[in-house]
């Protein structure tokens, strides 16, 4: 709950016996929510709020969709395997069959991120991103 203080709470560093109460439960719906949906969880303070960095990804991923012009096959796979790598984690799906050109591409691309943790990929996600606002306009 700290995140929850930091993000949430008035300035002060302090909240009343009430918000704590409140900040509990929300924590508890939150994570149920996260488990039945399998995604991992990351603690109780983190789900109250997103940090600046997963606004600044979220922001990236609406703002890629709007660029004036469409991305190189290249550049389109590098967004592809940079937003699975900080959403998912590493590839966790078998690789496509051999008439699946697309789909082996980008699990290919996805493999080749193995290791990245999901804060260097959204950091790269958003970089590239902004080159890409930069060569294509928005």
């Amino acid at each position: 709950t700290l995140m929850a203080v930091l993000c949430c709470g008035d300035g002060t560093g302090t909240i009343s016996s009430r918000q704590k109460e409140s900040l509990r439960m929300k924590d508890m719906k939150i994570l149920k929510k996260k488990n039945s949906s399998s995604q991992q969880q990351t603690g109780a303070g983190q789900s109250l709020c997103l940090s600046a960095q997963e606004t600044k990804f979220d922001e990236a991923a609406a703002e890629v969709k709007q660029l004036k012009a469409k991305p190189t096959d290249e550049e389109m796979l590098q967004i592809y395997s940079l937003f699975k790598q900080a959403t998912v984690g590493d590839v966790n799906t078998s690789r496509p069959g051999m008439f699946d050109f697309t789909g082996k591409a980008k699990w290919d691309a996805w493999e080749k991120q193995k290791g990245k943790s999901k804060e260097n990929a959204m950091n790269e996600y958003i970089s590239l991103v902004e080159e890409l606002k930069q060569k294509y306009g928005i």
